[in-house]
């Protein structure tokens, strides 16, 4: 196959650039002799022109990976590593993915950035543009004409995970009260501020015979829910000069951990 494919670039006159994606799961499938074939393919030339290039493109350090014959021509190679994409790039990604994909209006700003925040955990396009996919297909089961924060939550939670019921029965009485209260004032919203939550928090405290704690301890229990990662919080800057934090639920639909957290209360 080679050869016949060096003849064609004689006769044509051109340079090849052979493009091998995910090159370390070909690699673990047995392709190292043709990777090494394809480094080899100008040796019998006389020309000092090469008219094929080999671009190994992998998540993993790839080289590493390769046999010794192999790796003796790619160590003269270039690597370029390309940093995680951020979440303000994944937000772009998606956005046009949503409008390459879908009718407008299906799905709405809050939505593409929940989607951007929940992916740049990873840093990963791939996983969200599969996110944006799965929350889609969700909202059709539904019989939902938009995808809400509610479907990308679940498309998340059907992918990976951290919310197990564990975690949420093994929460103090209080951290469980916020927590339910950033759940009811979530609703159908991708995010909430800490004030909207703080208000519903002394209603939740009140319904369920507790004295709701004063500010700074609330803060407290928002930031030791982040940090365990039952919750995402997100600073931003107002217009005004003022800073407000944000709270979003990236891991569980809200409705289904306020259900879990009203059968533990």
């Amino acid at each position: 196959m080679l050869r016949s494919i060096a003849k064609h670039i004689e006769k044509r006159k051109v340079h090849l650039i052979v493009v091998l994606d995910e090159a370390d799961v070909l690699i673990k499938r047995g392709a190292s002799d043709l990777i090494y074939q394809l480094s080899r393919f100008d040796e019998e030339k006389i020309s000092p022109r090469p008219s094929l290039s080999v671009i190994l493109i992998s998540q993993k350090y790839v080289l590493d990976m390769l046999d010794q014959a192999a790796m003796s021509t790619f160590r003269r190679a270039n690597v370029i590593r390309f940093e995680r994409y951020s979440a303000a790039e994944l937000r772009d990604i998606v956005a046009m993915r949503a409008e390459l994909a879908l009718f407008p209006s299906v799905i709405d700003d809050d939505s593409v950035q929940l989607i951007a925040d929940i992916s740049a955990e990873f840093g990963d396009a791939r996983f969200a543009i599969e996110m944006l996919d799965r929350s889609g297909m969700l909202a059709e089961e539904e019989g939902s004409e938009r995808i809400m924060p509610e479907h990308v939550r679940a498309a998340k939670a059907l992918t990976y995970s951290v919310v197990t019921e564990t975690k949420i029965e093994e929460l103090e009485r209080q951290r469980k009260l916020v927590l339910l209260a950033v759940c009811r004032t979530m609703k159908d919203q991708a995010f909430v501020t800490t004030g909207e939550v703080e208000k519903t928090y002394r209603i939740v405290a009140e319904e369920y015979s507790e004295r709701p704690r004063a500010h700074t301890q609330f803060w407290e229990y928002v930031q030791e829910l982040s940090n365990i990662g039952l919750i995402q919080t997100k600073v931003t800057g107002d217009p005004g000069g003022g800073r407000t934090t944000y709270i979003s639920l990236l891991d569980i639909p809200a409705k289904v951990l306020r259900e879990k957290l009203e059968e533990v209360l």
